[in-house]
């Protein structure tokens, strides 16, 4: 079973080390075979910082991180007894019970209605001509998970959380 919540400061290294090992950084750069666990350790301490900044530190808009979770024991090839969770998934425990499979974050920006550029939150005029909007980004899901609705999970309840804060 999938459950999708918020992500905690703490939880944002797992959704970190998720991330760079499903994300494509660059083109080709992470599949050579002389990158090195400790390159994903650095990609990832930089993803976890920069996931607490972005998403988890008071802003002046609306901007969140939802982390999916499997409950231990509903991991995929768990009836089979094959492999640990490390090596199924990546990441770590989002707690004793479960582990972070997949993440998604999301931010509001700014945009000039006559360009469509963005531009910065600061020049939000209350509609006359700038214009916010959601923006999703850092949409990952581990590698022994795809395939299963996670993203899908993810992303249906990101979009419940952008109509909360009053988006169509």
């Amino acid at each position: 079973r999938i459950t999708v919540e918020v992500a905690t400061p703490g939880e944002a290294k797992a959704a970190a080390e998720i991330a760079v090992r499903s994300l494509r950084w660059t083109q080709g750069w992470l599949d050579t075979p002389d990158f090195a666990e400790s390159d994903y350790s650095m990609l990832a301490a930089n993803e976890e910082r920069s996931y607490v900044d972005l998403y988890m530190s008071k802003r002046e808009t609306q901007r969140t991180m939802l982390v999916a979770k499997a409950e231990l024991g509903t991991e995929p090839q768990a009836a089979a007894g094959a492999g640990t969770w490390e090596a199924l998934f990546g990441g770590s425990t989002g707690s004793t019970s479960s582990r972070i499979v997949g993440c998604v974050g999301c931010e509001v920006k700014c945009f000039s209605r006559e360009s469509g550029l963005q531009v910065d939150n600061k020049f939000y005029d209350g509609g006359m001509q700038t214009e916010l909007r959601p923006f999703m980004a850092d949409l990952a899901v581990s590698r022994a998970c795809r395939g299963r609705g996670v993203a899908r999970q993810l992303v249906e309840r990101l979009e419940e959380t952008v109509r909360s804060w009053g988006f169509k």
